[in-house]
């Protein structure tokens, strides 16, 4: 049977593809013989090696001369194995049309409902709560929540809002995140009894600092704007600078709907100038500790120094 698969979904594509043809050819609009292998498949009695199915990748992009071969070969042969054709154009083709659409970023709602349904696919069973967590540290990367839902599977049992903070890769770089912008935005208190009850690497946390510093100053390059923006320009923001999307919008203060973390724009709390004086000052911290001249609880206290109001 000839699919035609429509959407922006490539999770619920994968998914659904392998549902129904665990082995497949996947042919690119970039492969060189992309036309040769797909006439060789058609022209067995039986797909090769044990495949399944062929799953044809952003068709749209396939130059014209190529897409109309493909065209008048799946018109001409009967189909025996299942044909999965990728695209978002309506084509002079019989086949079965199917639409896979991912939410738009900016609607949580949504997108808890899509972290559900990629869950039940996966045969993962998933808290609300949890699910909540983990588009909150995710942000709208369907890839990194197809991921992690595969990763938390190997529990073997329901994920829970706990099960995030404690086996997610990306919940435990992004809490560092967040604490290293508590850091430097001043907001310290009880932060470094936390830092000490989560026995946080220095060396490991003074680098997303640093991480964090540098993208600033980035960003500041891109847009002198002090203003919290809108998706859109947090967007434009990220693919101009190539800066993640999610740090992106946790560095500028764009929080979503139903965030309980509150978020600030770290660019107003430096300039060009105080960025350069704070990033030398991080060097110096980090060649104290190297050289044994300073133990990690007393570093991290002259770590938040740095940054206290008015330094």
């Amino acid at each position: 049977m000839l699919y035609c698969l429509k959407g922006n979904s490539e999770v619920l594509k994968r998914l659904f593809i392998e549902e129904k043809a665990k082995k497949h050819v996947v042919l690119w609009p970039q492969d060189d013989d992309k036309l040769e292998k797909l006439k060789r498949l058609f022209s067995s009695n039986s797909l090769f090696g044990g495949i399944e199915a062929v799953r044809i990748i952003d068709f749209d992009k396939w130059r014209k001369p190529e897409k109309e071969m493909v065209i008048d070969l799946l018109k001409r042969i009967q189909i025996k194995s299942e044909v999965f054709l990728e695209t978002n154009k309506t084509y002079d083709l019989e086949c079965k049309t199917l639409n896979f659409s991912r939410p738009q970023p900016w609607k949580p709602k949504d997108w808890h409902t899509h972290i559900d349904k990629i869950a039940r696919k996966l045969g993962v069973m998933i808290e609300k709560r949890a699910i909540s967590t983990l588009f909150q540290n995710s942000g709208p990367d369907e890839m990194l929540i197809y991921s992690e839902l595969k990763k938390l599977k190997s529990l073997g049992k329901t994920i829970t809002h706990e099960d995030i903070l404690k086996y997610s890769f990306v919940s435990n770089r992004i809490n560092l995140e967040l604490l290293a912008i508590k850091t430097i935005t001043g907001q310290h208190n009880g932060l470094f009894e936390k830092l000490q009850d989560l026995a946080v690497n220095f060396s490991i946390f003074l680098s997303v600092v640093t991480g964090i510093l540098i993208d600033i100053g980035r960003l500041k390059e891109e847009t002198s704007s002090i203003h919290t923006p809108d998706w859109k320009e947090i967007q434009s923001i990220s693919k101009t600078t190539g800066i993640a999307l999610g740090r992106t919008a946790r560095l500028m203060g764009f929080s979503f709907s139903g965030s309980t973390e509150t978020s600030v724009n770290t660019l107003k709390y430096f300039s060009s100038k105080k960025l350069n004086k704070v990033l030398i000052e991080l060097q110096k911290l980090d060649e104290k500790l190297k050289t044994g001249n300073s133990d990690q609880s007393f570093v991290f206290l002259e770590l938040l120094h740095i940054f206290q109001t008015g330094n």
